[in-house]
């Protein structure tokens, strides 16, 4: 209680507007609470631990948060399933399923959006809930993606190849904020158009809006680079 009526206090004082060049500034904070414990057996410990509580308080956008045996086990999972995303790509526990979109004019298949999903061996099928932002953060989801494109891009332009009618079948791939944020996306996709002999424009690539607005200068330009290869 003691440490939670200190933080409120140091969050109140840091809260406070203060003036830079005539403009008023307002800045947030986040505080990670650790409570010293037995099992702690030097200083580094709780400040692990009181660094995982602020993240935690980031995350929910609180002022401060508590460390608890609740937010280990919470923080030791997400480390367990990192681990273990590292290799799901060379053991082939990762695979594409594909949600038909359906015309509502005549009910044809006009393409796909392609949806990847996790199955691990001893823990059964991961929802992408859970692994996709572990992916983000631990920079995981570029290669991933790579893997993605590569993947469906082949797996389009052979159903494509089924019949006249299929041959504008389109597949619709999530791409994260993170690969637009790094080099690479543009060649990436050249590459896989390359590879698979697939009609750029058959390629729908989707952007969350909020992490397009994280860098918007960047942004423009990647989807520029990327519209004059004609995808979508």
């Amino acid at each position: 209680e003691e440490a939670i009526r200190f933080a409120r206090k140091i969050s109140q004082k840091l809260s406070q507007p203060f003036s830079l060049q005539g403009h008023k500034i307002f800045v947030s904070v986040n505080i990670g609470i650790s409570a010293f414990e037995p099992e702690h057996k030097k200083p580094e410990d709780v400040l692990r631990d009181a660094d995982i509580a602020m993240q935690y308080s980031k995350e929910k956008e609180t002022d401060y948060a508590l460390f608890d045996k609740e937010l280990r086990s919470r923080v030791l999972e997400v480390i367990k399933l990192e681990s273990h995303l590292r290799f799901a790509l060379d053991k082939q526990e990762l695979s594409m399923y594909y949600q038909p979109l359906i015309s509502l004019n005549d009910g044809e298949i006009i393409g796909f959006e392609a949806l990847l999903r996790w199955f691990h061996p001893g823990m059964g099928f991961i929802p992408p809930s859970k692994f996709i932002p572990i992916a983000e953060d631990s920079g995981l989801i570029i290669p991933i993606t790579e893997w993605i494109l590569k993947e469906t891009t082949q797996q389009i332009a052979k159903w494509q190849k089924i019949a006249p009618n299929y041959q504008n079948l389109m597949v619709s791939v999530n791409i994260s904020g993170k690969h637009i944020s790094q080099d690479g996306l543009i060649e990436t996709v050249k590459k896989s158009l390359k590879q698979s002999h697939l009609n750029a424009s058959t390629l729908k690539l989707e952007i969350t809006e909020s992490t397009a607005m994280e860098d918007a200068e960047r942004t423009v330009k990647v989807l520029a680079k990327l519209k004059e290869l004609g995808t979508q």
